[in-house]
């Protein structure tokens, strides 16, 4: 609501400002902030307004990109861009701790993690044994300006893991 602070009871308009305040210009009282405005009540009162304050309480995001390859060679090396979205990010955190290496079969390998803000690259390397490999990301890996905590992610897209195959030539 409005708390008015003149009541013109006549038709002429409001004529100077308090404290230099144009119209509309923001002061806090008390911790609660109001917008002055001297067209209020009936277009010639100076009211201050309380400003709505609105909460975030949207978690900040997070993509997880498709693998580098589909398929890689015991020994090859896959990376994955994490991306994380919200209009208020503060921080990242992300770790190789943070990261759970999803496998099948005896596919298995190392992960690092590179980059600042928004973006980081997972890339895992030592690659070995033979199977799928895909990550997931934990919960609490990113926080935004108002606290909020981003959810876990994943899994991502899977990519193959092929052994090497030797073949003997016959003598």
């Amino acid at each position: 609501g409005a708390v008015h602070l003149i009541d013109n009871n006549g038709s002429d308009p409001v004529v100077g400002t308090f404290a230099g305040l144009a119209e509309l210009s923001t002061l806090t009282i008390n911790g609660i902030t109001f917008a002055i405005t001297y067209k209020g009540g009936d277009s010639n009162d100076v009211a201050l307004i309380k400003v709505p304050t609105t909460t975030d309480t949207v978690r900040p995001t997070v993509r997880i990109s498709p693998p580098s390859v589909t398929a890689v060679r015991v020994g090859g090396v896959v990376r994955y861009t994490i991306t994380y979205f919200d209009a208020n990010f503060a921080s990242s955190s992300l770790s190789a701790a943070n990261i759970r290496l999803n496998r099948t079969g005896t596919a298995n390998g190392t992960i690092v993690v590179t980059g600042t803000g928004k973006t980081r690259t997972v890339t895992i390397r030592n690659i070995r044994g033979n199977g799928t490999l895909s990550i997931s990301i934990l919960a609490g890996t990113a926080i935004d300006t108002a606290g909020n905590k981003a959810l876990a992610a994943g899994p991502s897209s899977p990519f193959v893991v092929r052994p090497l195959v030797l073949v003997n030539r016959p003598r």
